[in-house]
Parts: C-alpha cells; structure tokens; sequence
C-alpha cells in the first residue's frame, strides 16, 4: 500500500515524501528530509506529463547555499542534489 512506500522511501531515503496535483496533468512533489530542521524546511518539484522534472521556488530552496545546487544544475542530477542536501 502507500503507506508502506512512503515509509519505506523515508526510512532508505530519508525524505518524506507528498504527491499533489499540478496545473495541466502535472504533479508537485514535496520532499521534506528526515534531517529538516523545521517543517517549513521543505523543497518542492514539479513533474510534467511527459517526465519533465523541475526545482520550484519555496522559502527552503531560497537559502540553499548555490554549491548545494552544483548537483541540479551542472550533473542535472536529481540524486546528487538530494545527497547533498542530506549532507548539509
């Protein structure tokens, strides 16, 4: 069930992980680490119909220092990102 997913991706992971709808079927992601330090400390994706993946704007994204973003914007690795994140 989903559950048992979500806890699983948060338990490997370490990020939570919510799903909402997006504007002409597409989806946001909200990934909150195990590690936050608040609950507002979250960053959110959105991902078009055809698997188009992007970083949105949140208060969390914007005081990431910009050699955490190296991952995202020089790899365009999503799994770099994220590692970095857990090791900040």
């Amino acid at each position: 069930n989903i559950y048992q997913l979500r806890e699983a991706v948060y338990r490997l992971l370490g990020f939570k992980v919510d799903m909402y709808p997006g504007p002409k079927g597409s989806f946001q992601v909200k990934l909150r680490s195990m590690y936050a330090e608040s609950e507002d400390d979250y960053l959110m994706f959105q991902m078009s119909e055809k698997g188009q993946l992007d970083l949105l704007e949140s208060p969390y994204a914007k005081t990431l220092p910009p050699n955490l973003c190296l991952g995202l914007n020089v790899f365009k690795s999503f799994p770099i990102f994220t590692g970095d994140i857990t090791r900040h």
